[in-house]
């Protein structure tokens, strides 16, 4: 009894927020100090301990501190050598939090060899390999890597994957700072696989995105096959930020492999998420990059219309260093289309932000262009000002990254000055850094000034060297523009051609619909002409009366069970077949009217519809599987956190429509032993029941305990009307099946799902319990599902 009252104590103190702006009777430190009091021995005190330094190391090092001292305390007069090694590890954390890296690499150390004493060999290899991450940030890689072969030798021997995978991505990252690209990928792809057979996602990401990032400029395709692959991962997860930016990365390779329509379509994607989840803090450089694109296609009042958004939400959101680039982009665009006025005002609002937020580099690109500008308007006075300004900033370190472009508008403004000799060294040297880069289009234009400039100093001879070089660059240039137009017209035209073969596909799944229901009727009259058949035969056969009726009461049994097939066959699955053509119909007339906007509430619903129909359509299957006696029971080895993750993304859109709040606070992860796809469909069920009757704005609570030794206990709870005791009595009896209620937003069901709960539980060794039934607190399932051994 003292213990439990102990741990509730500790659960109510972790629970409590640490700066709350509820006044509450003790402090935080008092509430601890209460908590430790009670504690009925020292392990319970060492426990404590460990559970609010995790809570405050974060967030108060001081505090956190203050407990580690405690805490070291006690486990040297306990003589506990795992809590003493925790001390060594959380102090080499706060120690890498204040700079000190060298304490830091020491400590983690300490904290491997405690550990080591104490038979924890997993903890142990972690401490030493953060260690050795210590080292690297150092610059002392080769004392990193050796730590990193030790504890990988070690890792291996004692078959800890989990060990395995993360040295091999801290070998990747040490190789990929030290320019071994081969190396770094094998250790990245080794990584990522380790941790894919683990279904570790959360961890499988970091070795991915080091690889995506490492490949981007030396093989760009593969980098953005990696992308694709963590792109996919964040959209399961729901992770709407990450999502995003995974779109931008890949939005960025295919528009450096002049993929642009693609790219313009990844950008699109990007935008279309930041609008459905009000995700600001991307959406101006989204919007930026959609306006380059377009920049890059030659359209730009389209480009403009962009950049004018991005500038709209920069401004409302307070991001300054959005606005700079979405205002940079626009003076752009504004100069394309012959406005200089316009272009030179939005500037000076650029170098007006700039100084007052401090963000320095986007002047400098600014005084740039401005210049630039300038010149064009055969102002060189106030041009070379706006120049020389620039050149300040760039002397200061700051601005390095357009140095290039200085050069090349210097060179063009100390041409038109009259200093040829001058301007031909600046071109020269534009040309050639441009040139190095393979930026052939910007090499061009230093070149052709060059060659201006040698001209105008009547050095021919040098001029002339340069004409086959000149040939070759302007060749090049036409042909890589040629090349992309012939890019973007194939995409388009690969666009086109997937979405009639959509249309087309479309067209065949109706074919199959309408076929498959002619062949329900032909089913149909079977049965009713083999139900005949049987009472004809039993009129003959009196002498078997009582075999006959039995077999008679079963095949009416199964007429009834057939009929409520058919029923749902031909009406449920017809309904959603009826709504994909006639949404196809509307989706065919917007894009007929190029009306894309309006495509956005028709591919949500045909979502839902399908979810609905492969939802439906597998638990017929389920329940045809049990009528025969067919399913096969096959458990093995799962995570539950990511069944129940990857379940919850089936009922993202619904949630979204119905602003159903979904707490999983109290969910927590457990290795579990069942038929994982017999419990999906459990879990499916249970959740469609669940969103189906919880109404606008309700909640569904899904959490997880371990109250029997050798289960875990998962209840989902939702704040719906309840379920009758009637419709129990049905679900757990042989009973035909009987037509479902209408949903809290007048959904349709069919009858089939919570029997299929109940029978496939059965079957699958996890019993299911209703632990809250008839009544306004809702309806709240609990399933009890073995634990790995």
């Amino acid at each position: 009894m003292h213990q439990t009252l102990t741990l509730v104590l500790i659960w109510i103190l972790l629970s409590t927020p640490l700066y709350s702006q509820v006044a509450l009777p003790v402090s935080f430190q008092d509430s601890v100090q209460r908590v430790l009091q009670s504690a009925a021995s020292p392990y319970e005190k060492i426990t404590i301990y460990q559970a609010v330094i995790d809570k405050v190391l974060a967030s108060d090092q001081a505090l956190a501190r203050q407990y580690l001292e405690g805490l070291q305390q006690l486990a040297n007069a306990t003589r506990d050598t795992a809590a003493l090694a925790y001390v060594f590890e959380k102090e080499a954390s706060l120690s890498y939090m204040a700079g000190n890296l060298q304490e830091a690499s020491q400590s983690f150390q300490e904290a491997c060899q405690s550990y080591e004493k104490a038979g924890l060999a997993g903890p142990a290899i972690m401490a030493c390999t953060k260690s050795g991450i210590m080292l690297s940030l150092m610059g002392r890689q080769a004392a990193a890597g050796s730590i990193y072969q030790d504890q990988l030798a070690k890792a291996r021997a004692l078959a800890l994957k989990p060990q395995q995978a993360y040295l091999y991505n801290q070998l990747g990252t040490l190789y990929h700072y030290q320019g071994a690209s081969d190396s770094a990928v094998g250790y990245y792809d080794i990584s990522a696989q380790m941790y894919a057979e683990l279904t570790d996602t959360a961890n499988l990401l970091r070795p991915l995105f080091n690889k995506a990032v490492l490949l981007k400029r030396s093989r760009p395709g593969e980098s953005l096959q990696t992308y694709l692959r963590i792109y996919g991962i964040r959209e399961k997860q729901g992770a709407v930020p990450e999502m995003v930016k995974a779109l931008q990365a890949i939005g960025d390779l295919q528009e450096n492999n002049n993929e642009l329509v693609k790219a313009f379509q990844s950008y699109q994607q990007a935008y279309q998420l930041c609008q459905d989840y009000n995700y600001q803090i991307e959406l101006p450089n989204i919007l930026t990059g959609l306006a380059s694109l377009k920049m890059d296609q030659y359209d730009h009042d389209e480009a403009l219309s962009y950049t004018q958004e991005a500038v709209s939400v920069a401004r409302s959101s307070g991001q300054s260093q959005g606005l700079l680039n979405a205002l940079s982009v626009q003076a752009s665009v504004l100069f394309h289309l012959e406005d200089e006025v316009q272009a030179l005002s939005v500037l000076d609002e650029v170098l007006s932000i700039a100084a007052a937020t401090g963000l320095q580099a986007a002047a400098v690109q600014a005084q740039i262009k401005k210049a630039y500008i300038l010149s064009e308007m055969g102002q060189h006075g106030p041009a070379n000002e706006a120049l020389r300004e620039a050149e300040v900033h760039l002397k200061n370190g700051v601005g390095q990254e357009h140095t290039l472009y200085f050069r090349k508008t210097k060179a063009l403004l100390v041409f038109r000055s009259g200093q040829y000799k001058a301007a031909a060294g600046l071109a020269r040297e534009s040309y050639q850094a441009f040139l190095e880069l393979n930026r052939f289009g910007d090499a061009l234009g230093s070149l052709e000034l060059l060659l201006e400039a040698y001209e105008s100093s009547r050095q021919y001879e040098q001029a002339v060297a340069l004409l086959s070089p000149y040939r070759w660059l302007s060749d090049t240039v036409n042909q890589i523009r040629n090349i992309t137009d012939l890019k973007v017209q194939n995409q388009e035209f690969e666009f086109e051609l997937e979405k009639q073969q959509l249309e087309a596909e479309q067209a065949k799944r109706e074919a199959v619909l309408q076929a498959a229901a002619s062949r329900n009727q032909v089913i149909g009259l079977a049965a009713l002409l083999l139900g005949l058949m049987g009472l004809v035969f039993a009129l003959y056969t009196r002498r078997q009366r009582a075999v006959i009726q039995q077999q008679r009461d079963d095949l009416l049994a199964l007429n009834q069970t057939k009929d409520q097939l058919f029923s749902i066959l031909g009406h449920d699955l017809r309904i959603p077949a009826i709504s994909f053509r006639g949404i196809a119909q509307k989706v065919n007339f917007l894009l007929s009217e190029a009306d894309y906007q309006g495509l956005k509430k028709f591919g949500q619903q045909i979502e839902e519809d399908a979810s609905q129909l492969l939802h439906m359509t597998e638990n017929l299957l389920q329940w045809s599987l049990g009528q025969r006696k067919a399913q096969k029971h096959a458990p093995v080895n799962f995570q539950l956190l990511h069944l129940v993750q990857d379940t919850l993304a089936f009922f993202l859109i619904r949630s979204k429509e119905k602003h159903i709040t979904i707490n999983t606070e109290g969910l927590t992860d457990a290795i579990c032993y069942s038929d994982k796809q017999m419990l999906g469909i459990i879990l499916r069920n249970i959740l469609d029941n669940a969103f189906k009757f919880t109404p606008q704005g309700g909640t569904i609570r899904i959490d997880t305990a371990q109250t029997t030794p050798g289960f875990a206990d998962l209840t989902i709870a939702d704040s719906g009307p309840g379920l009758p005791e009637s419709v129990l009595k049905q679900i757990n009896t042989e009973a035909a099946l009987n037509d479902s209620t209408l949903g809290s937003a007048n959904e349709k069901g069919f009858g089939l799902g919570l029997k299929l709960v109940y029978s496939l539980s059965t079957i699958n060794q996890t019993p299911v319990e209703l632990i809250a039934g008839e009544g306004h607190s809702g309806a709240a399932f609990r399933l009890r599902i073995p634990l790995a051994t």
